[in-house]
């Protein structure tokens, strides 16, 4: 998680992206209030890494967790997939 949050941010809580992203894990959030993730309050640091780990368990349930792909490869997926998109890494 630490190095999501390095990659994302820098390990800066006060980082804004110009789409909106949040905090030191760079969440939406609209992301963090999907009732996938349901966390409130993303701009305080707690909820922020709060949303981005229950964000990246939520795409390796949903769109890695097949039974063909090991563990390594089921990780670097859902990695990629959090700051490209599932989608985009599922083609």
């Amino acid at each position: 998680m630490a190095a999501q949050a390095y990659q994302e941010s820098g390990l800066d809580h006060s980082k804004r992206s110009g789409a909106g992203a949040v905090g030191i894990m760079q969440v939406l959030p609209s992301t963090a209030s999907d009732p996938n993730i349901a966390i409130s309050n993303v701009e305080k640091l707690e909820s922020n890494i709060h949303a981005g780990t229950k964000y990246l368990r939520f795409l390796q349930d949903r769109y890695f967790s097949a039974d063909d792909l090991d563990a390594v490869d089921r990780y670097l997926f859902t990695f990629a997939a959090y700051n490209a998109g599932p989608a985009r890494i599922s083609r």
